[in-house]
């Protein structure tokens, strides 16, 4: 994005934090509702590391023209606490339920097919 200011890019870079960390509210409450082996959850942790990098990545690619600079990974870590703080407790309860309705129509589904 060309013509950002620091403070505009400082900006855009905790809404990537915010998103890290939605992100990750998705994986936690999957967890939550099917009960998976540690096999299952280190892939799903390197999928989330892995999707994290690549957001990381194309975003400073993308906002900052591909330069780092250290208030980029401040500004991470601040768009992260700020969603943990504010929005997170709703995300994860909202996800739990979705992910509870789609556990409850499998198994009705599976019911049926027995």
């Amino acid at each position: 994005m060309e013509g950002l200011n620091q403070g505009q890019e400082f900006l855009c870079y905790c809404v990537v934090g915010m998103l890290l960390c939605f992100i990750f509210d998705i994986f936690r409450s999957s967890r939550y509702t099917f009960k998976t082996s540690d096999l299952i959850t280190h892939i799903e942790d390197g999928i989330f590391l892995s999707l994290s990098a690549i957001i990381i990545v194309i975003s400073i690619l993308y906002i900052s023209s591909g330069i780092l600079r250290f208030y980029i990974i401040l500004a991470i870590l601040f768009g992260i606490l700020i969603y943990s703080l504010t929005i997170s407790k709703v995300c994860v309860i909202m996800f739990k339920s979705v992910f509870k309705a789609i556990k409850f129509l499998v198994n009705i589904v599976l019911e049926m097919h027995k």
